[in-house]
């Protein structure tokens, strides 16, 4: 929207700093199911500045064990699994990632639209590289620094100790020998410039030398669409193991999306949103801001896009009456719709209904039916009846407030509310039998013919009442004492002076303790007043579950 004739050179700055950032976090380990990286796609290749030469040069290597008695295309694939187990732990060095974190995580919040799909997340920072260490010097006690190691014990140690199996190469390097060895090795490769070096990385067991690889000699190439490297540090087989490319995502990866004019905006609609949220973003899907909702059974009733002309069922619903509800939200207005439903080969459910699709497609929804002759619908029914008769004034909205709290190791339910209980059903208990049973004359020629249906079913309903009742909020305080007991643990450690603010402990200890307010929260029913009775802890909607 902005004049392109009077360009902003800090937002040029900040997208591209953005795109390299994202780049970075790329090269990451780990194969991404849901979003593979360019590598596992094919799409890309990478390779080392210098590297060929440096690995045919014997002089560089004369005073490092077995490297110096390797060919030079053995020590070029070893270095190369080397410097991938760098990259692949995040261990870079570039000034956006170091020395100018801060000032370049400003730049892009203020340069770039937080409310667009290029910018950080919503307190999102930049992650901090991780140093190679040839032995983990204890916890880090510096702020913003982060070890992995290298050892004998690490992938890329057991990798160079493989290759020196095969080589038969003697004597066995020990633990300190082979510390020795990936040192030598590394400060060769700091000396040519392919790796920094940073002396005196502090941690609670000492001091260590830490590496990470310079960005500006990796090489960036595309890649042959057919060949997915192989991760030799982290994949050990006897066999001849080939990665073939997901080829799904390559051909999305190339995909021009400027052709198309408008961004593909997908939202979830689901029962864990607000009914706000969810009206405005069927309101948006009407419109074709967000171009494809992803639901759960929310949008089986009740909602109309007219529009609509597509349906995907990630499974085959539970029966026709479902299959009928949710395809039928494609094709409203009259026109031609799709419908098609994804049958997952390890559910027998799908796949019996893959085999016989006209049943689902084409079958003939049934009528629900309900026996009214079942005890526990009878006494479902009974217990409400008792509940609106009672009056209990503190049932509300909260569990909480049913609840005497002060005391975490004896949570129950308050003495006075079961009093109140006690006394009205000992004097109104003929009353409200009689009452309810005008309720259910209808059926009482039914319900003398079940064995558990006696004259003194209704008495003893009544008298086990207040048992029961204390009974069904076990759920509640055990799930309340486990929030209650993280809670408390979390703040002993975010309390310990020990430990530094940015350590793994309190940041660990800092997401647990936020998890176990949520769940606090959710249980008192207090975490969103204006969907309070939509929770599944409002206090309605928990008894009638239990």
């Amino acid at each position: 929207s902005l004049d392109p004739e009077y360009p902003d050179d800090d937002n040029q700055r900040a997208l591209k700093t953005y795109l390299l950032y994202r780049i970075f976090q790329d090269l990451k380990r780990g194969w991404r199911y849901t979003l593979p990286n360019l590598e596992q796609t094919a799409l890309l290749k990478i390779q080392y500045k210098y590297l060929k030469k440096l690995s045919a040069d014997e002089g560089k290597f004369i005073d490092i064990p077995f490297f110096n008695q390797v060919t030079a295309k053995e020590r070029e694939e070893m270095l190369t699994q080397l410097l991938n187990f760098f990259r692949t732990n995040y261990a870079l060095n570039h000034r956006i990632l170091l020395d100018n974190k801060s000032e370049t995580q400003t730049l892009l919040k203020d340069k770039l639209d937080s409310k667009k799909l290029w910018s950080l997340d919503h307190n999102e920072t930049f992650d901090s590289p991780t140093y190679m260490v040839s032995v983990r010097p204890g916890r880090s006690t510096q702020k913003g620094i982060y070890f992995a190691s290298m050892g004998s014990r690490s992938n890329i140690g057991k990798y160079f100790k493989r290759k020196m199996q095969e080589a038969q190469y003697l004597p066995v390097m020990s633990k300190d020998d082979f510390k020795d060895f990936i040192e030598k090795l590394c400060d060769t490769l700091v000396n040519i410039n392919l790796l920094s070096k940073k002396t005196g990385l502090l941690g609670s067991s000492g001091t260590i030398d830490g590496y990470l690889l310079k960005t500006d000699y990796i090489q960036w190439f595309p890649g042959d669409g057919e060949t997915v490297e192989i991760d030799k540090t982290r994949f050990n087989t006897y066999r001849n193991l080939e990665l073939k490319p997901n080829i799904y995502f390559q051909n999305l990866y190339k995909t021009d999306f400027s052709k198309y004019s408008k961004e593909i905006i997908g939202r979830e609609h689901t029962g864990q949103l607000s009914s706000a949220d969810r009206i405005e973003r069927e309101d948006q899907f009407r419109k074709g801001e967000i171009s494809s909702m992803f639901c759960s059974p929310t949008m089986e009733l009740g909602i109309d896009i007219a529009n609509l002309n597509i349906v995907h069922m990630r499974n085959v619903p539970p029966n026709p009456a479902n299959y009928a509800q949710r395809s039928g939200r494609a094709g409203r207005s009259g026109q031609t719709a799709v419908v098609f439903t994804y049958c997952s080969a390890w559910s027998p459910h799908d796949q019996n209904y893959f085999n016989a699709a006209d049943t689902m497609v084409a079958g003939s929804v049934a009528a629900p039916r309900i026996d009214l002759k079942n005890e526990e619908l009878l006494t479902s029914h009974f217990n409400a009846y008792l509940l609106m008769e009672l009056g209990i004034k503190e049932l509300h909205s909260s569990v909480a407030d049913i609840l005497d709290l002060s005391n975490p190791a004896d949570i129950h339910v308050k003495e006075s509310i079961i009093n109140s209980i006690e006394n009205n059903l000992k004097i109104y208990k003929d009353t409200w039998i009689n009452s309810f049973k005008k309720v259910v004359i209808s059926m009482e020629p039914d319900l003398n013919d079940c064995w558990w249906y006696t004259q003194d079913w209704y008495s003893k309903k009544v008298e086990s009442f207040v048992h029961r009742f204390k009974g069904k909020f076990k759920r509640w305080i055990t799930l309340y004492s486990s929030a209650l007991n993280m809670m408390n643990r979390a703040h002993v450690v975010q309390q310990d002076p020990t430990l530094k603010s940015d350590s793994p402990q309190k940041k660990e200890a800092n997401t647990q303790y936020a998890v176990a307010k949520k769940q606090l929260a959710l249980l008192k029913n207090d975490s969103n007043q204006s969907m309070s009775n939509e929770s599944e802890f409002y206090i309605f909607r928990y008894l009638a579950s239990e």
